[in-house]
């Protein structure tokens, strides 16, 4: 499956980098009860998005994923970008150019 979920955070008591348990947190392989505060979901290159909860960044990383498998000749990632450089917003003032 393409995605993951991260964190760039360490166990404030042993240093260790936090994982994702797949179930429920970000978290200290020793220490479980540490959990991350900033969560990150990467997909692909060219896409990142920064999360406070668990669940939350769960659902968005299963909803690129779902995405993918369905529009798959249809699906591009730069519609989830940031920017949003095909939004209308960012081509009308070309569009008002010409």
């Amino acid at each position: 499956m393409q995605g993951v979920i991260y964190t760039r955070e360490r166990c404030p008591i042993c240093g260790n980098r936090m994982k994702d348990n797949l179930r429920n947190a970000v978290c200290c392989p020793d220490h479980p009860e540490i959990r991350a505060r900033r969560i990150f979901v990467k997909f692909g290159r060219g896409h990142s998005r920064k999360f406070t909860n668990y669940d939350m960044a769960s659902k968005w990383l299963n909803h690129l994923r779902y995405e993918k498998d369905e529009r798959e000749e249809k699906f591009d990632i730069k519609d989830y970008s940031a920017k949003r450089p095909k939004s209308v917003q960012a081509l009308a003032p070309l569009y008002l150019k010409e």
